[in-house]
Order: C-alpha cells, then structure tokens, then sequence
C-alpha cells in the first residue's frame, strides 16, 4: 500500500505553481550572511547552466544581491508568522527575481509612496534621485531601502512591483518582484501570483524547493548552501551530518537515474525540496520514471519499509555482497540506506504522467531527537 498519498499531495501542487510560475528554485527562511553568500553562489550557478549571456547574468546577480540586502534591512524579527522570501524565475527574455518579508506597520506607507514615487521616474530622474538620496539621510531611515530600491530599478529599467499584505500581528508582508529582461512590456500582478506558492511553501513547512536539472556542479552548490544552513541555524553536529548525508544520497540518485528518454509533451524535470517542522526535518525527491518499473520500485520500498534496524541491516549486508535490488528505476541499495540514517520508513507516491511515463515522489524524515530508531 503507498503510504503519505494524501500527505504528499501538496508536492504536486507546488510542482504545478512552480511550472506556471516559471520559478527555477525558491528559499524560504532567515537569510544569515552566510546563507546569503551561499544562496548568491547557487544562484550564478543555476544561470551558468541556463547559459545566458554575461551581461545578462551580471545583471541579474547584482539585482538579486541588493534583494537580498534589502530581505535583511528590513525584516521585522519581532513577527514570527511570516519568513523571508526568495525566488528566482524565468521568462522569455530574462528573469524574474521575488523577494518578500515582513515589516512594520509604521514604516508601510512612506515605503509605499517611496516605491511609488520610482515608479513614475525616468532614468535620468533615477538618477538625479540617487545623488538626492546619497545627500539625506531621511528617505533610507523612512523606509530602510532606498538606496537599493532606487538601484534595481535603475539596473533594470522596469517598474517594480509590489504589495503590502497585512499581518495578524498588525505588521505587513512586503511583496517585491523584479524583472530583469530587455524591451520587456511593463505589466504588473506578478507579486500576486506568487503568494499562492508562498502559502503553501508556509503551509508545508518547506524551507527549499528546486525544480530543474541536476547536474554534479549544481548539486554541489545546492549542498554548500544547505551546509551552510544548517551550520547558521546552529544544528547539532550529529543531526547535521545524518541530514547532510541523507540529502547527498538522494540528490545522487536525481542526478545519476533521472529519465533521460525522450520528451513525451509532458514535463519530465526532476524536484527537490526540503523542510522542516517541530519533530523532524524532512527531504523531498521527485523525478519521473519508467511506468514499467513502478511495481518493482514499489515493491522494494515496502519491502524496506517493513524491516527493523536489525534488518535493514542486514539487508544492506546482502545487497553489497550479492548486487541485486538495484536496478530497477535507479532504486536500491541508496533506498536502504536513506532508510538506515533516517530511522525512519519512507513515504511515497506515484503519479501516472501518461502511458510511458510516472512521476515518483519519496520523503524521508529525520527526527530531530538524534536517539529516534526505526520501527
């Protein structure tokens, strides 16, 4: 029988936003300074794969740096509802760059006619207004970022767009999407659209999701950022590592068994995503296989799932001296030792594609009481 159907249901529906939204990878979470240069570097690298032009991708890299600085200005730690916001998209001529974060309610209206007020300028009146700005103190103490509102817009050359989203606490959500593209027409609503993922991003608990290819380079930035996460969020060393490895086995296999046959009209990427709530961390993988192999695959977690720590360890045992449950939809031995270091069974699911193809989602949780066993 699967098990996590139901429970995994909100990994199609993220799957789905991302793909309407053209979001390339997104991060939710407090931005320390070294997750802010890890996330930067994750950042060019996902462009390099992209291969867009040098100039574009300087473009890009500078607007998502004074993003990011502006995430860490601003933010309200006093409200806890809300986490900061990062996301990187892509559209036909460039990309798109979301940030959100919680603010006070004090400071939302001069920062909205500020935003405003960037709106109606010229270039040259960005301009002009930037030499203003260097001059007085009053605009950055207003709004905590005007400085770095003025320059994206004037790298960009577009509007900004933006809403303000109030809070329980009597606090806002600012919302703030970027274009980064050339003769791009000017529209807006943009930031709307993102809230829907948001939610169910803050719903679910995720704090990273990934839809795309993986390849080795990109997956070791993916693994220095989370490294680096997890080393600012002060994460004991033990349920440091037993995170880090699971993740490094499980980005392994997205990299090394991803369906590599022809497109069929169907979205064929691979997905990665990972989170965390009050017990446990959690890993997400997602990638879509052969309809051939889907009993096989099914069959050998249920198997695993249904063995003790003493079993599994054995089994392990078996299957390095025997080479057998293994080549099947990229599954095996890996799937008994994601299962050993979490200690915990593996949840599952399958969705039809189309006749050829289906798409496999597995999630692993790793408790954060590190004497958890399983079963």
């Amino acid at each position: 029988m699967e098990q996590g159907n139901k429970k995994l249901e909100f990994v199609h529906r993220l799957r789905e936003q991302m793909h309407d939204l053209q979001i390339m990878f997104s991060y939710r979470g407090n931005l320390s300074h070294e997750v802010m240069l890890a996330l930067l570097a994750m950042t060019d690298k996902k462009l390099e794969m992209e291969g867009s032009e040098k100039s574009l991708r300087a473009k890009v890299f500078n607007v998502v740096v004074e993003c990011m600085q502006n995430l860490t200005m601003q933010y309200d730690v006093r409200s806890t509802q809300m986490a900061p916001l990062f996301m990187i998209g892509k559209e036909e001529k460039g990309y798109l760059v979301f940030s959100g974060n919680t603010v006070n309610a004090e400071n939302v209206r001069t920062l909205k006619n500020n935003l405003l007020k960037i709106n109606t300028m010229t270039k040259d009146e960005l301009k002009e207004f930037h030499k203003v700005w260097l001059q007085s103190v009053r605009f950055s103490n207003a709004s905590d970022a005007g400085l770095g509102l003025i320059d994206i817009a004037r790298k960009t050359g577009n509007k900004l767009d933006f809403d303000f989203e109030p809070l329980d606490d009597g606090n806002y959500y600012f919302s703030l999407c970027t274009a980064i593209s050339e003769g791009r027409e000017q529209r807006s609503g943009e930031v709307i659209k993102i809230k829907d993922l948001h939610g169910i991003m803050q719903d679910n608990d995720v704090s990273l999701m990934y839809d795309g290819e993986f390849s080795q380079e990109f997956t070791k930035s993916m693994l220095a950022f989370m490294e680096r996460k997890f080393i600012s969020d002060e994460l004991e060393d033990s349920l440091r590592r037993k995170i880090f490895n699971i993740m490094v086995e499980i980005l392994q296999n997205l990299s090394k068994h991803n369906y590599q046959g022809e497109k069929t009209g169907k979205d064929v990427s691979s997905a990665f995503m990972i989170g965390y709530g009050e017990e446990d961390y959690f890993i997400i993988s997602g990638n879509p296989i052969l309809q051939t192999g889907v009993e096989a695959l099914r069959a050998k977690i249920d198997q695993v799932n249904e063995l003790d720590k003493d079993g599994l360890k054995q089994l392990y045992k078996e299957v390095r001296l025997q080479g057998k449950f293994s080549e099947v939809s990229g599954a095996g031995i890996g799937l008994i030792d994601i299962a050993r270091k979490s200690g915990q069974a593996l949840e599952y699911d399958f969705s039809s594609l189309d006749e050829e193809l289906s798409f496999f989602i597995m999630l692993s949780r790793i408790s954060k009481n590190s004497t958890n066993t399983n079963n």
